[in-house]
């Protein structure tokens, strides 16, 4: 009788015991093609890595982030040998027929779970940079310098709300002037002006916030989490938290962009117009104004925002052939500020009533 001889099938050496397949070994295999995968996705980002970008840089230009990505990147650099090293070893074991021990299986995911970490904050960073805040007066102000935040909008941005970012890093003195005044601005004296000019400040104080974030933060690189909501590069969307978690100062408190919008001129004024008035530095945005909002002027200020935001096919189209209306998103994700009318648009949803009727009018 012939002997068989047994045959040892490819994919049994390879998912067999000590296997590069094998269940001992797999998990250091992810995590090694995780970390491949951040530096390949580094690249595919458009290369823009601030812990790597920090190396080329002398001591004294490194910030906050800056030093922090740096650090991360180094350490990742240094613990990867050890890991490949780990890796190695774990895979030349395929060709014995003991398994690996499960220390090692242990050290080398462990150390590429690290390396994996270490090289994500260098890439992401650790957040945007703060703007310093302004040097204590001797006594609070009575008064915003809106003087100097018409030099800055005047100066820097055009008549169709382009902003001249490389004027504005170049030439801080206004705006640091204007931040100052509205750091230390007395919250007694705010809450004695009329409900106009008290608008026309917060509209102010966003859209000269906005400015500063951005100025602050130039040149703006692309990160990980602003690349993979969709931003586009130089975008203020690049910015990690810019609306939610950088903290600026104004009236004595500490305020975020968000909490401006959401948690002063929409909670405390009944005044639908801000939408268009507020700027938030980004493409479907109204444009910004080259002039600051003044109370007594408000109503004509907003009304010619209004205008100019409706102007553009982007934010506003009619076609009466097929009777059909586009909208702006900003009126759509805030329709409930706008006031329903008492009767028209009955076949449109609730929530589109109240911008459609401010449309109409």
């Amino acid at each position: 009788m012939r002997s068989r001889l047994a045959v040892e099938r490819p994919s049994e050496r390879w998912r067999g015991r000590g296997g590069l397949l094998a269940s001992e070994t797999r998990r250091p295999l992810i995590v090694a093609a995780l970390v491949g995968g951040a530096a390949v996705g580094a690249v595919l980002l458009g290369g823009d890595w601030p812990g790597l970008e920090a190396l080329w840089k002398a001591p004294s230009e490194l910030e906050g982030p800056a030093s922090g990505s740096l650090l991360a990147t180094l350490a990742a650099l240094g613990i990867l040998p050890l890991a490949a090293i780990r890796l190695i070893g774990l895979l030349r074991a395929r060709r014995t027929p003991a398994a690996p021990s499960p220390a090692r299986v242990r050290q080398a995911t462990g150390l590429g779970a690290l390396t994996l970490f270490l090289l994500a904050v260098g890439l992401v960073g650790f957040g945007p940079r703060v703007p310093p805040l302004p040097d204590e007066p001797g006594m609070a102000f009575v008064d915003v310098d809106d003087e100097a935040l018409r030099r800055v909008l005047d100066g820097n941005v055009s008549r169709d709300g382009r902003v001249d970012y490389a004027a504005l890093l170049a030439h801080p003195e206004d705006l640091d002037r204007w931040y100052r005044s509205v750091a230390w601005l007395d919250p007694i004296a705010v809450a004695g002006w009329d409900e106009p000019t008290r608008i026309a400040f917060w509209c102010n104080v966003y859209n000269g916030l906005t400015l500063l974030a951005i100025r602050e933060n130039l040149p703006i690189r692309r990160t990980l989490t602003g690349t993979l909501a969709g931003a586009p590069g130089g975008s203020i969307r690049q910015i990690p938290g810019v609306w939610e978690d950088l903290t600026f100062q104004a009236v004595g408190e500490p305020v975020t962009l968000n909490h401006v919008e959401h948690g002063i001129l929409r909670v405390r004024f009944d005044e639908p117009r801000i939408h268009v008035a507020i700027n938030c530095a980004s493409v479907g945005c109204p444009p910004l104004r080259n002039e600051p909002f003044t109370g007594a002027r408000l109503d004509a200020l907003l009304d010619d925002q209004v205008l100019r935001f409706l102007a553009s096919p982007d934010r506003f189209s009619l076609d009466r052939e097929a009777g059909s209306v586009g909208l702006s998103r900003i009126l759509e994700w805030f329709g409930s500020d706008f006031a329903p009318p008492a009767t028209g648009f009955a076949s449109q949803p609730p929530e589109l009533r109240g911008p459609l009727a401010f449309v109409a009018r």
